[in-house]
């Protein structure tokens, strides 16, 4: 059965009960959302675009997509120079909420300009805002949840990929097949290609008139 992405992301609303009221659910579960896609879309060149970050800094020089694409490979439009993603902040339970604005705060300013969108979460006055925040050990379960949502998204996105990829090999091996003559294109059957090459094609008009 297909999964029901939107039911399943809202689903994390089960775990903000109590420490937010209802219409405060879209204001942590959407930039949530949003921050964990952007977290995965960066993973494949986090390192190599922090090393490329600290020897521009260094070196005095900005750092911008051309440096990131010719040092790092790093192709996208937009960045994250924070050692920090949403596993790693799990890791300092105490500092959690510094650390999230310390690491929004280190995302290229097309990106910061998102989520500057949300009051709760803006990365240029984080001292000014009031947030309202459960207990560090819920914090730590929504996380935790967010992350385990979207690795079961990711899978079935692979499989559905993995799915498709294979229904395309098969219908060009189909094609191929009835081009070939090795498959009878009337009936879908096999040809007999050991014996006379025209018993198949008698085969299939005996079956036409027949019909």
């Amino acid at each position: 059965m297909a999964l029901n992405y939107a039911s399943f992301i809202w689903s994390v609303a089960d775990l903000l009960r109590g420490s937010f009221k209802a219409h405060q659910y879209g204001d942590i579960i959407l930039p949530f959302t949003v921050l964990r896609r952007l977290d995965c879309v960066l993973a494949p060149t986090k390192s190599k675009v922090l090393a490329a970050a600290a020897q521009a800094d260094e070196a005095g020089l900005p750092v911008n997509r051309g440096l990131l694409k010719a040092k790092a490979g790093h192709a996208l439009s937009f960045w994250n120079t924070s050692p920090f993603d949403l596993g790693k902040l799990l890791g300092d339970p105490d500092n959690l909420a510094a650390n999230l604005m310390a690491y929004i705060n280190a995302f290229s300013p097309d990106v910061a300009d998102i989520f500057s969108n949300y009051a709760h979460l803006t990365a240029e006055t984080p001292r000014s805002t009031i947030i309202a925040l459960p207990p560090q050990d819920e914090q730590c379960l929504m996380v935790a949840q967010v992350s385990n949502a979207h690795q079961t998204i990711d899978a079935t996105v692979a499989d559905a990929r993995l799915d498709i990829e294979l229904s395309r090999e098969r219908w060009a091996a189909l094609i191929t097949a009835a081009v070939t003559g090795q498959i009878a294109v009337r009936t879908g059957r096999p040809r007999n290609v050991s014996g006379d090459c025209q018993t198949g094609l008698v085969a299939d008009q005996r079956g036409h008139h027949g019909n």
